[in-house]
């Protein structure tokens, strides 16, 4: 269950200390005596005293400021920005040479874009065989060569991690597979211009959950796929403190590219765009191409207050999670929206004469992903009554954001709040994230040498394990050691 009790994250520091002194001397040089009756050389060795005692603190808090925040800021984003230059100019280059490898796949093996075909291959192929051997399977089909293999679908741990073996890390970790196909689909409101760069690009902005790391990473998980829905531009945060994230001093802000290989989703998948937050004010905010939503005019990034500026530019489209599904038609136009108008309404007025859905009327009895329509809402709806609709007025914003304020919380998984007219769209979406938004291959193979050196430790090679939720450890009373929740389990 999510963290009911999130917290804001700490603070990047302040600097505090040249108050305190400035009011010091300011009640020295206030003082009952008057400076003009001390003799010369006992006011000379005070303001001497004064002036080495400021130089001292100035002086400490520049190098603590300067290790703490600017060495490691200075390292970290210029290699970020090295990367992102050669990502950017690389980019389309790497998505060109993928869309003709699909396409020469397409031609030898019949592979299809969209229709039944996509879903039915993707219904068959779920969780079918080890990683390894769905990598086989491609090269076989002429998807992966040698040196050029699908990045996201393979898990490499020896040569860079220390282990453990590739095929054993696979076997143990890998719970995604590769459908060549799914890189193919597009959201029918990506507009024709609508890649990085283009005409018709529109975006989507967001800011992360205030919460622990699970609650950050499931309003992360619920943006991006709603970006893809929605034919836009995912922009990342800013790199920044996460809540119960922040207590090392060598690495102590992030961003998602930290966890997750989202330059690769982008470059393998046709439909999907990602791009940094610098990039997007750099040509958007800071060139006064977005306007202020309530006065209509020009409104120019100025370099601070990031989140203050994009809730100024971009449009709020005020759902919340707990009060509604958000519901995307299966095309453009009215009457795609008007078809999930109708449908609400007769669910919600009991047309067919059953009442309002309830979570119960589901336990044990899952709705098909390929039902009707209505159905599929019926169980969506549960609990709730209201649909948001990505109506024709969300679809003309240039920037959607979501802000992480109460009622606009995305503080939920993202299938159990973002409902798709199409089930074939569902269906992906599910794929989408189970597939790619995995983690960066150091997170998995430290996890693997977990796995490999509890299975040699026990006497079967198998194991039980138990999740204990602790809070994150954000509270004394949940840091137990094993010894002690054993003693008391």
């Amino acid at each position: 269950m999510p963290n009911s009790n999130p917290s804001s994250p700490p603070s990047s520091g302040s600097l505090t200390s040249p108050a305190p002194i400035s009011k010091r001397r300011r009640n020295e040089s206030s003082s009952s005596s008057p400076s003009s009756s001390l003799p010369s050389s006992t006011k000379t060795n005070k303001f001497f005293l004064i002036f080495a005692f400021l130089c001292t603190v100035i002086g400490f808090i520049n190098i603590n400021f300067h290790h703490l925040f600017h060495d490691e800021h200075v390292s970290v984003t210029s290699k970020r920005e090295f990367s992102e230059l050669h990502f950017q100019k690389s980019r389309e280059e790497q998505r060109e040479n993928y869309r003709k490898k699909m396409e020469r796949a397409k031609e030898k093996y019949g592979l299809v874009n969209k229709g039944d075909n996509i879903a039915l291959e993707a219904k068959n192929s779920l969780n079918t065989g080890s990683a390894s051997e769905r990598n086989n399977n491609n090269e076989k089909n002429g998807l992966n060569k040698s040196g050029s293999d699908h990045k996201l679908a393979g898990l490499k741990c020896m040569e860079k991690y220390g282990g453990p073996e590739d095929d054993y890390a696979e076997k143990e970790m890998s719970f995604w597979s590769d459908i060549p196909s799914d890189a193919m689909y597009k959201s029918p409101f990506l507009g024709e211009k609508g890649y990085v760069g283009g005409e018709d690009e529109k975006f989507l902005t967001f800011e992360p959950d205030h919460g622990g790391w699970n609650n950050i990473r499931m309003a992360m998980e619920t943006a991006l796929v709603m970006a893809h829905a929605m034919g836009r531009t995912l922009v990342l945060p800013p790199e920044q403190r996460f809540y119960l994230l922040g207590k090392d001093k060598e690495k102590n802000h992030f961003d998602f590219g930290d966890f997750f290989h989202l330059d690769s989703i982008a470059i393998e998948h046709e439909g999907f765009n990602v791009i940094t937050m610098d990039e997007f004010l750099d040509r958007m905010g800071k060139s006064g191409k977005l306007n202020d939503i309530r006065t209509g005019k020009p409104a120019i990034y100025s370099g601070s207050k990031t989140f203050d500026y994009l809730r100024k530019v971009g449009t709020n489209p005020q759902w919340d999670p707990m009060k509604c599904i958000a519901a995307f038609p299966s095309s453009v136009g009215s009457a795609a929206i008007h078809e999930l108008e109708e449908i609400h309404h007769n669910i919600m007025s009991g047309k067919d004469g059953r009442p309002h859905p309830r979570c119960e009327d589901f336990e044990g009895k899952p709705t098909p992903v390929d039902a009707p329509i209505e159905e599929r809402m019926r169980e969506m709806l549960a609990e709730r009554d209201d649909i948001c609709i990505y109506d024709e007025t969300l679809q003309n914003a240039k920037v959607i954001h979501f802000p992480a304020q109460k009622e606009t919380r995305l503080l939920t998984h993202f299938y159990a709040f973002v409902f798709f007219a199409d089930w074939k769209a569902g269906l992906w979406s599910k794929r989408f994230v189970r597939d790619h938004l995995r983690y960066i291959d150091e997170i998995m193979c430290a996890a693997a040498r977990v796995v490999q050196a509890v299975r040699r430790r026990s006497k079967t090679g198998s194991y039980d394990s138990l999740h204990v939720r602790r809070g994150d450890f954000q509270y004394k009373k949940t840091r137990l050691d094993a010894n002690k929740l054993l003693e008391k389990s």
